[in-house]
């Protein structure tokens, strides 16, 4: 337990796609709960980062102090892992922290999804497919530092077309 009496779960296995394991980090609140959840997915330009990476810790205090339980996840990286890899780690991410609600005593139809940069990229994959798939009953977008993507010449990394630059 931290000072504050959050609970704090480091490595948690949360998907093994190709046999490589993908982990989280959990912060409960105290509290029995049921509390609201978000889920942290963190930048790196599609190609580096991590659940602790330095440019998203400045998060971790703040989200402490909310209230909320949340989680810090990994996800696969390019271009080892083309896309849509670190999408469906996102969604696996999703789908295990609404299965295992309980055990970490949050709300799981109070879960929010939360990027930095190109973990804001992320985000709005999800949030715009699950919307236009009706899959989303009330939602809305908060973007204060999502990913920006200017023309360019070649395609970016991660996306569908760099994939497909960079298959064997």
């Amino acid at each position: 337990l931290s000072a504050a009496g959050i609970e704090v779960r480091n490595d948690i296995e949360f998907a093994r796609p190709g046999g490589e394991p993908l982990l989280m980090d959990a912060h409960i609140p105290p509290g029995t709960g049921p509390h609201a959840a978000v889920i942290l997915v963190h930048g790196g330009g599609w190609t580096t980062g991590t659940k602790q990476a330095n440019f998203i810790q400045p998060l971790f205090e703040p989200l402490d102090e909310s209230g909320l339980a949340w989680f810090s996840i990994d996800y696969r990286l390019a271009p080892k892992h083309p896309y849509p890899a670190a999408v469906r780690d996102v969604e696996a991410a999703i789908r295990f922290v609404k299965t295992h609600a309980k055990d970490y005593r949050i709300d799981p139809k109070r879960i929010a999804l939360m990027g930095e940069s190109a973990g804001g990229h992320r985000y709005d994959e999800l949030f715009y497919r699950y919307q236009r798939e009706g899959a989303l009953r009330s939602a809305r977008q908060v973007v204060p530092h999502a990913a920006r993507v200017a023309p360019a010449t070649r395609p970016l990394p991660g996306s569908r077309a760099w994939a497909r630059t960079t298959r064997p």
